[in-house]
């Protein structure tokens, strides 16, 4: 930075030995800043990436050596967000009262707009009921949805509540407002009460937390990239918390140059 200061200093120089106009000099120092902004932001742009790209050396698994996935293989019995025969796949373990959680939450969906059907996003849970008490009902709430209205109703119910906390500030809500969410849907108010209250979905609820364990999940959000090989699963990065959308990115891409 320190050369570019001095090369737009010796321009200033040159021109007011050449006697330009006052005019001219604002119209050529408007040029200087912009093109200085734009060198300064490229080489910030650059080094950020660069760190990115280093920092993910150290996330299994950008590396030589293949990490496999040891959680349940994707779409295997579950409900997913784009083609199920992709090779690429962000699998969310996550816990609808947690605050990082929300905060990830507009990131993973930002992505999901721009990567469209090259990638698959799987929303599996993990609530941690001893610090929120709210999200093992939540994720029986979301899971009841999709039993009722289907895989697309999952995700719609899931959307509709996540983003109505992260909008409203808010990680609790009423059980009255989780039957809202289903009934704005268009799901039966009376089937999803009686759902609530199944055994069978706190025990799917429960097999999903057992599967982020042996995931190697230890707290939320974690986010897995994974990639599909001949060889099974494997971790193309995890990435543990509320990472900023670059370290996604970087991830991502990552996997589908594989």
């Amino acid at each position: 930075m320190q050369r570019i200061t001095t090369f737009w200093k010796s321009i200033i120089r040159t021109c007011r030995d050449k006697r330009i106009t006052t005019p001219e000099m604002i119209l050529i120092g408007a040029i200087i800043i912009s093109l200085s902004i734009l060198a300064h932001g490229v080489l910030i742009r650059n080094t950020v990436l660069k760190e990115l790209s280093g920092y993910l050396q150290g996330v299994p698994n950008v590396q030589n050596s293949p990490t496999p996935f040891t959680g349940k293989a994707p779409g295997e019995n579950e409900y997913v967000s784009g083609p199920r025969d992709n090779d690429v796949f962000v699998i969310e373990y996550s816990d609808t009262e947690c605050p990082y959680c929300l905060s990830l939450y507009p990131t993973l969906d930002l992505l999901q707009q721009q990567y469209k059907d090259k990638i698959t996003f799987i929303y599996r849970h993990f609530p941690l009921t001893s610090k929120h008490p709210g999200a093992f009902p939540e994720a029986v709430a979301i899971t009841c949805a999709g039993n009722i209205g289907g895989e697309k109703r999952y995700y719609d119910y899931m959307n509709a509540m996540l983003s109505y906390k992260y909008n409203k500030n808010v990680t609790t809500i009423s059980e009255a407002e989780r039957i809202s969410f289903a009934t704005n849907l268009g799901i039966d108010k009376t089937a999803f009460t009686a759902c609530l209250q199944s055994q069978d979905v706190a025990n799917a609820v429960e097999a999903s937390i057992t599967d982020g364990l042996q995931a190697g999940v230890k707290g939320t959000p974690a986010t897995y990239v994974v990639l599909k090989t001949k060889n099974g699963y494997e971790v193309v990065a995890m990435l543990d918390g509320a990472q900023p959308y670059d370290l996604f990115k970087v991830a991502i891409d990552e996997a589908l140059s594989r």
